[in-house]
């Protein structure tokens, strides 16, 4: 045993924590989280009726889509 989630179930999340955003992005949860205090990264959305805060992996896509293609 000893599987994770994503494991068990086999499919990748669309909502990710900050740590795990940050790791998506490549740099450590507070350089995240100074980028979201300066608006440069999605924030953290809440779904009814969970205690949970995420951030949509789609959104951490199109940011750095626009980042590389210059328009950021």
């Amino acid at each position: 045993m000893g599987k994770n989630r994503k494991e068990s179930i086999g499919i990748e999340p669309r909502g990710l924590s900050v740590p795990q955003a940050a790791a998506y992005y490549g740099i450590s949860p507070n350089a995240y989280r100074r980028l979201m205090r300066e608006g440069k990264v999605p924030q953290p959305i809440t779904i009814p009726g969970l205690d949970r805060q995420i951030i949509d992996k789609l959104q951490l896509d199109a940011v750095l889509d626009a980042l590389s293609k210059g328009a950021a």
